[in-house]
């Protein structure tokens, strides 16, 4: 079980960094699509289908900042699918181990 935890939680990981790489969460002056050296890696939660941490502005500053990814990843036949929604609706322990 914690394979599939971490195969979530990488997955979430990944979506969030190109989600903020491509202009989903944030302004466009700060889609610059570098998650790890703009967003606390280190605190990453997840509530739910919510995943959040805190991103730095322009000015340096963190940010508290989140998104639903029930909106943009999927259950396809038990694999997590970037063409669906509502993963967890079927997905279970969806939360730190």
């Amino acid at each position: 079980m914690n394979k599939v935890w971490l195969l979530i939680r990488g997955a979430m990981a990944f979506l969030f960094a190109f989600l903020v790489g491509t202009n989903f969460v944030v302004d466009k002056a700060m889609a610059t699509g570098q998650f790890s050296f703009s967003c606390d890696k280190d605190n990453i939660q997840i509530n739910g289908s919510i995943l959040s941490t805190s991103c730095k502005k322009n000015n340096g500053d963190l940010q508290p900042t989140s998104i639903d990814l029930n909106k943009y990843i999927g259950n396809s036949n038990g694999t997590l699918s970037w063409n669906d929604t509502n993963f967890s609706k079927t997905c279970k322990k969806i939360a730190p181990a």
